[in-house]
């Protein structure tokens, strides 16, 4: 990788892991702004988060970057999304309420089942290493993230992003009987609900 990085600074969030693991990529410059401006004019965004979804957007808005991440995804420009990053590019989220989301990828936010079929019950939040299965390409070519196709990569949450179309869903685990979204992605938008900076090189 030999270009710049801006990750969002909206005060919640893993920012001084994911500013190195950009670095350790090879990452020409990364940055961590609350600035509208170097949001909108970013070259590669990423919006990074760990938490609830309320608080999430909740930052968002009080920072005003709202507008800033929506016309830097109008843009056409590649924009990242990681955990709670990812479900923030949701339609609504259901957790604490229902919270309208960024609307960048059709879909909702629910809780993760705490049963399988059969009533077993499964620990939620689940925290730890899940293989990833990565969707077929459709026509529209390439998975972005084909290369991750049944490697384990380190999940940490309790709400699962449903895509509202399928081909939005580009990648999933399976927890106790559900499928559950690894990695969504809209055009230019693309997020993972794994931590790939805590997830090995």
């Amino acid at each position: 990788m030999s270009t710049d990085v801006t990750i969002v600074n909206y005060g919640i969030g893993n920012l001084f892991s994911a500013r190195r693991a950009f670095e350790h990529c090879g990452a020409a410059k990364v940055s961590v702004t609350s600035n509208e401006d170097e949001i909108r004019n970013a070259r590669f965004l990423v919006l990074p988060g760990v938490g609830a979804f309320r608080e999430g957007i909740e930052g968002l808005a009080e920072m005003n970057l709202i507008g800033a991440v929506k016309d830097y995804a109008a843009s056409g420009r590649p924009l990242l999304g990681i955990c709670l990053g990812m479900q923030l590019f949701a339609t609504k989220s259901y957790e604490f309420g229902e919270t309208e989301g960024l609307d960048l990828i059709a879909g909702n936010v629910r809780k993760m089942p705490q049963t399988t079929n059969s009533g077993e019950r499964i620990r939620v939040p689940f925290v730890g290493w899940a293989k990833v299965k990565v969707a077929r390409p459709n026509e529209s070519g390439q998975r972005p993230v084909a290369f991750l196709d049944g490697k384990h990569m380190y999940h940490v949450h309790s709400y699962m992003f449903e895509a509202e179309r399928p081909e939005n869903l580009v990648a999933s685990y399976t927890y106790g009987d559900t499928q559950i979204s690894a990695a969504v992605q809209h055009e230019n938008v693309i997020g993972v609900q794994f931590h790939p900076e805590k997830s090995g090189r």
